[in-house]
């Protein structure tokens, strides 16, 4: 009889367990996400368009909103619709720095989220003070939690 040898295992086997493919990394409401800021960030730039061709619309994120793109805020929220638009881009097709774009993505949510909960009322109080609590700050949270947890098997996996 012959006897199995260890060092003679298919070694495409097992390498084929050990890489995972880092999409399955990501939960079912990132996934949502990033199809939701796919759509986003492409609408980014047709607001550039209609800006330029002097055409207002609303355009809201985080507490921040204008009517037109060229404003301070205008500017502000088409480069946060542009980076979630490279984030998801990112995620989803599985590139080395998206956790890290995306951690940066959302601290920058965070910053502006606490900027419009803590520092705006003060400026824009008229007398009366209001804290206007931001739900996408508890979401920005998890997202960042989430993405630090699977860095480590994200770089991991490289295909």
């Amino acid at each position: 009889m012959t006897e199995r040898n260890p060092i003679f295992l298919d070694e495409n086997l097992i390498h084929q367990k050990e890489k995972i493919k880092r999409r399955s990394l990501l939960p079912w409401w990132i996934k949502t996400f990033i199809w939701i800021f796919f759509v986003l960030g492409a609408s980014a730039f047709a607001g550039i368009i209609l800006g330029v061709l002097g055409i207002n619309f609303q355009i809201s994120f985080y507490g921040l909103n204008t009517n037109q793109v060229f404003t301070v805020v205008g500017i502000i929220l088409t480069f946060i619709f542009i980076l979630k638009g490279i984030v998801s881009y990112a995620l989803w097709t599985e590139k080395d720095w998206a956790i890290s774009l995306g951690s940066i993505d959302a601290l920058i949510g965070i910053v502006i989220c606490l900027y419009v909960m803590i520092v705006e009322p003060f400026t824009k109080s008229n007398g009366l003070f209001s804290i206007n609590f931001r739900l996408e700050l508890i979401l920005l949270i998890i997202f960042l939690i989430r993405l630090q947890k699977i860095k480590t098997q994200w770089m991991n996996s490289k295909e």
